[in-house]
C-alpha cells in the first residue's frame, strides 16, 4: 500500500501528536467569522480539510483504514463537543457531518487508488 513507503520510523507519531494538539487549539481559540462564498459557508471547507488531514495523518502513521477512520471520527466528534461550553464557539451537527463526509470520501479515494494501483 501507499502508506508502507511513507513516513517510516517514530517521527511521524510526533507530527501526529503536534497536529492533534494544533487541531484542538484551533477548536477552542476565538476565530472571526470566515464568511460565505456564493451562500456556502467557508468554515465548512476548513472542517472538511481538517478531517481529511487528520484521517490521513493516522493512516500514514501506519494505522489501518478502520482504525484511522474511528480515531479521526472520535477526535472530530470530541472537537465539536469541547466547543459546547466555550461562549465564542459553537458545536454543530453540520460541521460534524462535513467532517464525516470528508473522511469517507478520503477512504473511497484511497481504496480506489489501491485497486487501480494493484490492477
Amino acid at each position: 500500500m501507499f502508506q508502507n513507503n511513507f513516513m517510516k520510523g517514530r517521527h511521524p507519531k510526533i507530527f501526529l501528536v503536534i497536529f492533534i494538539i494544533l487541531l484542538f487549539v484551533g477548536q477552542i481559540i476565538y476565530l472571526p467569522s470566515l464568511g460565505e462564498v456564493s451562500g456556502f459557508p467557508i468554515d465548512k471547507i476548513y472542517h472538511f480539510l481538517t478531517a481529511v488531514l487528520l484521517f490521513l495523518a493516522f493512516y500514514f502513521v501506519r494505522y489501518s483504514l478502520m482504525k484511522s477512520f474511528l480515531l479521526a471520527l472520535l477526535l472530530e466528534g470530541l472537537g465539536e463537543i469541547i466547543q459546547i461550553p466555550i461562549p465564542w464557539r459553537s458545536a454543530s451537527w453540520a460541521d460534524f457531518s462535513v467532517e464525516v463526509v470528508g473522511i469517507i470520501l478520503t477512504i473511497g479515494l484511497l481504496i480506489g487508488y489501491n485497486i487501480s494501483y494493484n490492477s
